[in-house]
């Protein structure tokens, strides 16, 4: 967001309408559609702790692919090495 201009990081609500209005209509990244559910689920987990174990594991590595996607979106030098969030699409 602050590469973009933005000034103010406000909350999870406001960072969720940037990336769905301004970061995936002009970067049609899979792993930015499909992950952000899983992120947002992992987010939220101290309010949902029926989920299963099956459930926190799937929503890692659907979160691993949000990570993805945004790195690859960052200049070079600000990009992150895969381990740095790869172990999110190992958790079991």
């Amino acid at each position: 967001m602050l590469l973009s201009g933005e000034t103010g990081l406000g909350t999870s609500s406001s960072r969720r309408r940037f990336l769905v209005n301004r970061i995936m209509p002009t970067n049609q990244l899979f792993g930015l559609q499909v992950g952000w559910r899983g992120l947002a689920r992992l987010h939220g987990f101290q309010h949902n702790l029926d989920l299963s174990e099956a459930e926190a594991a799937a929503n890692c590595r659907f979160s691993a692919l949000v990570f993805t996607g945004l790195d690859s979106l960052l200049p070079t030098p600000l990009q992150l090495p895969p381990d740095a969030y790869g172990w999110l699409a190992e958790v079991d």
